[in-house]
């Protein structure tokens, strides 16, 4: 798979991560409960957001294009089973239906077939 981030993802990694520390918190105070949901983060690039989640106790799956993403992901996350990566894309991730608690997208939104990645997030969602 290609996409833009090829031959920059280290660079991008190197200076991209800017995810507020109140993020996690503030969902919490809201309400959504991270400890032992399934959650699909579309679009996870490295895994930033990922690993906020994994370490809120979230079960993350991190759906990504970008190949050198994907590997910095699996290195970064080797010993963290609770973050798997896969090379797809938010419109068609191949994960199981009806299985996720919360579907995440962080900074990747602009990227995507809006529609085809919203009904992809309608069928892995739980009812």
């Amino acid at each position: 798979m290609s996409a833009i981030y090829d031959g920059i993802a280290a660079e991008y990694i190197k200076n991209r991560e800017n995810i507020p520390d109140e993020l996690i918190s503030s969902l919490k105070i809201r309400g959504i409960d991270f400890e032992g949901a399934k959650i699909a983060d579309f679009g996870a690039g490295p895994g930033f957001l990922s690993d906020l989640l994994s370490s809120a106790g979230g079960i993350v799956d991190a759906v990504e294009p970008v190949e050198e993403f994907i590997s910095h992901g699996k290195e970064k996350f080797k010993d963290n089973n609770k973050v798997n990566f896969n090379l797809r894309y938010a419109e068609n991730s191949g994960l199981p239906s009806k299985t996720y608690d919360i579907v995440f997208v962080l900074s990747a939104w602009h990227w995507f077939k809006r529609i085809e990645a919203l009904e992809e997030a309608e069928r892995i969602l739980k009812p």
